[in-house]
């Protein structure tokens, strides 16, 4: 048996000393004076652990006694025989504290309250109440009341000063629980009372109890008299519910070892049935573990806390047994798996996951829940033998509420949730699937596939959730991979398991699905860069973890042409499987051939970012804007990772290489400075002023529209990057402003910055040129011709110098600039714990100097760089032959590539270039031009994705003057040209912020 918690340990030994009632005297725990933060967040909680009813703890006619069959918290709880009108009255031994909701939000960091919640068994439902009542001595601060229309444990979950009658006290040191005066008595059985301190958000009403926030339930809106199924619906269903049962029960071959495993994980939830009882562990989702706030709990308390069963993996030790189940011919063995799912599933009922009960807090339910839906559908005829079919069904419907703005499947601003295509999209159809009306389930599923199709065609307005025009994918206000990846499996599993069936996903929702999949292997390699990673810098999304989405959308047919087999999305999929076209035939039916490594350019300027690829690097190149946060700092996560899109450069290698991790190639958190993000403009703070100035959520914007990337053919690009005034926190100098530009031709960039100025005295601003980690991989540093073994080593170069890092990639220095250079030990912290980190590192940055004024700085990166390349460059550059021309005027950057003749006008706001081509340009925009023939290629963006949270991207005129007579090769509605005299006036109209290309000719 677990130690008992504080409160009951004070309690006996207040009963055994004093004989007296505690917490009236002088055992009042708190300390004098203020409490700190974490004691405010230190939950009291009330547990029955002794062996007799601690002597704090009275009825007014009834009985009370221990018991070791029902309970919560440790392995017993205390038993209430109460008779009609009965008082249960706890004397607390330390009296419960009550904060003002600000006093509760300062110390939790965000909207906070203090919140009451207990366990209490009813095995007698009731149209009764029970009434719980809170004050000092006899009298009542506070109350609620909870009815008792139920069997087995809930839990209550009540605001004092939210959902409470009357006005608390700040402390109170007496609970009454008063039963209802019945014809006659009852039992019940009470465990873990508590007062913690939670987010203010997610408390939801039940059958049981009232808070102020009401969810309401699902309603598929089906009406009462549909048509009549066909037969061939009803193959068509049949045939989808096998796939989807064989892809739950699985391919792997059963052993003797896993059903071992599965037999010890079961005798680990300690269920038994003893006297028609059924026991077992108590089982929590890990949302509902968060009202104990376990971090602030007394030692004893967190052992107790710990031996809680959580959902999530309940859950999918339920998917095993089910699994099993169907595998096996055995027949005793098939008995032990359907005996053991049974118990697991009366267990949760019992627990309170039924229907109407929310258990304090549900929110979050698809990633507690979704196997509980899965092993479901796979026990479907177990469980309907043993009665319990209909029981489960209604539980998940209830709890599956939290998306009702998809479950009930009419299309909103609210329906493209890539949470719910995560977690719940197919546990939605699962749930159709079980309709046990066959006329209702064709309707259902039609329904079903209608809504489907609808949130993956659409553009949602604003900030909400879904698919955007340029292949990004929404979660949190922002393009998010570490959300969007496992949305996408959801995604293209669905779309598979429709296809070649009357209820196949509409080819408007493919393109738009295949739209965002083929983005998503442009922009990872197979890692995605740290700048697009969110809140998880060193652990974000991976293509190669989600290489069957392509398989599967390929076999959902090409929205395009109505063919079967899309052989894009299938050539993608076999080069990311590391596939032949030999295997293709078994696969899709046909020969393909694997896709090569992608290369060229694309712009996402939903998310402010850029992606060049060369050979078998990726280069993300990464802004923020008003639309487009910087980054994501939770209280827990990424705590440093302020500068992610300051206009880094962060160059992934070894794209051909899927089984090495980021610390394979040098991106390792072990030492990290987190003041150099590969190209990021950023002020070197010590760390605890770079810490997050808020306790939980920070996602930072600038008030300037523009920044983001423009390319050319997909294959030549530029990155803008305007930092204007952010939001004034602390340790966040507003007045850091600067104007960086990247020109990706090839295998080449041109690095670029301007007007860098900020009014930070006692640290230097910097720009990175590269940083990564010292290992077997990654190891070499190149100066100036020297291959560099010293370590540590540290040089400061300048104009004309280059240098080499451990990826291949060259760095000439063209402007006049400092430029320091490290291998090096360093010491950091981890984003999530802040643990000490070390290791050692190769690091470049140029050094502007504390408070720059308009500081610059220029350099070159070449992509696929020897050393004797960087010293031919450098030969070249020292008489003044780059390879390329960069200018810099006021509001704007340009450069001109001599090899290919790309220019790019990278304009902050409106700039006159006046060169052979570009006379003005009115716009802040990214134009691109390269002479073709007697013509002119050229390609215009403007990274003003122009919205609001409620409305979707507007138009923006772009107006271009160009030298001479010109005229569009086509017609285009969205691009104008009238010659004036020798000049040309182009009106460009972009949206989404996706580039507009066109062509010129002389007229």
């Amino acid at each position: 048996m677990k130690r008992p918690g504080r409160m009951t340990r004070l309690a006996t030994s207040i009963c055994m000393v004093t004989g007296m009632l505690g917490g009236m005297y002088s055992l009042n725990v708190m300390a004098s004076g203020e409490l700190t933060n974490s004691e405010k967040l230190r939950a009291q909680i009330v547990s029955f652990e002794e062996a007799k009813v601690p002597a704090w703890a009275t009825a007014k006619s009834g009985k009370l006694s221990m018991d070791s069959r029902y309970y919560i918290n440790g392995r017993q709880g205390m038993r209430w025989d109460w008779q009609p009108g009965d008082v249960l009255e706890l004397k607390l031994p330390e009296p419960f504290r009550v904060y003002p909701r600000k006093e509760a939000s300062d110390a939790y960091g965000r909207n906070a309250i203090s919140l009451f919640s207990a366990w209490l068994h009813n095995d007698q439902p009731m149209d009764e109440t029970v009434r719980f009542e809170f004050g000092n001595g006899s009298g009542t601060n506070a109350s609620f009341e909870m009815k008792l229309n139920f069997d087995g444990w809930r839990s209550p979950g009540q605001g004092f000063d939210r959902d409470m009658s009357g006005k608390p006290a700040s402390t109170m040191d007496t609970v009454r629980i008063i039963a209802p005066n019945t014809a006659k008595g009852g039992t019940f059985y009470i465990d873990r009372l508590m007062v913690s301190i939670d987010d203010d958000r997610r408390h939801w009403s039940d059958y049981h109890t009232t808070t102020d926030n009401k969810v309401p339930e699902i309603d598929f809106g089906i009406p009462d008299n549909v048509p009549a199924a066909t037969a061939e619906q009803l193959q068509d269903i049949q045939k989808i519910k096998t796939s989807l049962q064989n892809y739950y029960v699985g391919r792997s071959k059963l052993t003797e070892k896993s059903i071992n495993k599965v037999r010890e994980d079961f005798a680990d939830t300690e269920l038994k049935r003893e006297d028609g009882v059924l026991t077992g562990r108590h089982v929590l989702t890990g949302q509902q573990v968060k009202i104990y706030q376990p971090k602030h709990l007394d030692a004893d308390d967190k052992l107790l806390v710990k031996d809680y069963l959580i959902f999530r993996p309940y859950a999918e030790l339920m998917l095993k047994i089910g699994q099993i189940y169907h595998k096996t011919d055995a027949a005793a063995l098939k008995k032990e798996m359907a005996d053991k799912f049974v118990m697991m599933s009366e267990h949760l009922y019992n627990q309170g996951f039924v229907a109407g009960s929310t258990l304090v807090t549900s929110h979050h339910w698809g990633y507690s829940g979704r196997d509980w839906y899965t092993s479901m559908f796979v026990m479907e005829d177990v469980l309907r033998e043993a009665g319990l079919l209909d029981d489960a069904y209604d539980a998940l419907m209830w709890y599956s509420r939290e998306f009702k703005d998809s479950f009930d499947m009419e299309l909103n601003k609210k329906s493209s949730n890539l949470d719910y295509f995560n977690t719940l999209s197919r546990q939605h159809l699962i749930m159709v699937l079980l309709e046990e009306d066959p006329d209702r389930r064709v309707a259902l599923l039609n329904k079903f596939s209608g809504f489907i199709s609808g949130a993956l065609a659409q553009t949602p307005t604003g900030e909400y959730d879904g698919l955007r025009p340029d292949g990004t994918a929404f979660r949190h206000r922002g393009n998010y991979p570490g959300y969007s990846f496992p949305a996408f499996v959801g995604m293209a599993h669905v779309a598979e398991l429709l296809s070649g069936t009357g209820f196949e996903l509409t080819p408007e929702a493919r393109k738009n699905v295949k739209n965002a999949f083929m983005a998503a292997r442009n922009y990872a390699n197979p890692q995605i860069g740290m700048g697009i990673s969110g809140r998880r810098p060193f652990k974000g999304s991976n293509v190669h973890g989600i290489k069957e989405i392509y398989r599967m959308l390929a076999l959902a047919g090409n929205a395009e042409t109505g063919e079967p087999l899309d052989a894009e999305l299938a050539a993608t999929y076999l080069r990311l499987a590391e596939l032949d076209e030999t295997a293709s035939v078994s696969l899709f039916g046909e020969k393909v051939m694997p896709e090569a490594m992608p290369q060229g350019h694309w712009s996402y300027n939903y998310g402010a970012f850029g992606v060049h690829r060369f050979g078998d690097k990726m280069v993300t190149l990464k802004a923020f804007n008003k639309y487009v946060w910087s980054s994501e700092i939770y209280h827990n996560a990424n705590r440093y990772g302020r500068y992610q899109s300051h206009g880094s450069a962060q160059i992934i290698p070894m794209g051909d290489r899927p089984e090495l991790s980021r610390a394979d190639k040098g991106f390792d958190e072990n030492g990290w400075d987190w003041n150099r993000m590969p190209g990021a403009t950023t002020i070197h703070l010590p760390l605890e002023k770079l810490d997050s100035p808020k306790k939980h959520t920070l996602m930072l914007r600038s008030e300037e529209t523009f920044s983001g990337s423009g390319n050319l053919d997909n294959r030549y690009g530029a990155m803008g990057f305007k930092l204007g005034p952010v939001q004034d926190l602390k340790n966040i100098d507003s007045s850091f402003e600067m104007l960086k530009s990247v020109t990706a031709i090839d295998n080449r960039l041109v690095m670029a910055g301007s007007d860098i100025s900020n009014d930070t005295e006692d640290h230097s601003t910097e720009t990175t040129l590269f940083q990564h980690a010292i290992n077997d991989r990654v190891h070499e540093l190149w100066v100036n011709g020297r291959l560099v073994k010293d370590f540590p080593f540290q040089a400061t170069l300048g104009q004309g110098d280059w240098l080499m890092d451990g990826h291949g990639n060259g760095y000439l220095i063209v402007s006049d600039s400092k430029v320091e250079v490290r291998r090096q030990h360093q010491k950091s912290r981890h984003n999530e714990n802040k643990k000490p980190t070390e290791g050692d590192f190769s690091v470049a940055w140029v050094d502007h100097g504390a408070n720059p004024d308009e500081a610059g700085y220029e350099y070159m990166v070449v992509l696929d760089a020897t050393p004797e390349k960087m010293a031919s460059l450098a030969k070249q550059a020292d008489s003044g032959e780059l390879p390329y021309k960069h200018e810099q005027k006021r509001n704007l950057h340009k450069t001109f590539d001599k090899a290919t003749g790309i220019s790019s006008y990278v304009a902050f706001s409106s700039a006159r270039p006046n060169d052979d081509y570009v006379v003005a340009i009115g716009t802040p925009s990214i134009t691109l031009l390269k002479e073709n023939g007697s013509g002119l290629d050229i390609s215009v963006a403007s990274t003003d994705i122009n919205l609001t949270r409620e409305t979707h991207s507007a138009p923006v005129k772009v107006n271009l003057t160009v030298k001479g007579a010109w005229k569009t090769a086509t017609e285009m509605d969205n691009v104008k040209a009238v010659v004036k005299g020798s000049r040309t006036q182009l009106v460009v109209t972009a949206k989404d912020g996706i580039p507009v290309q066109f062509k010129l000719t002389q007229g």
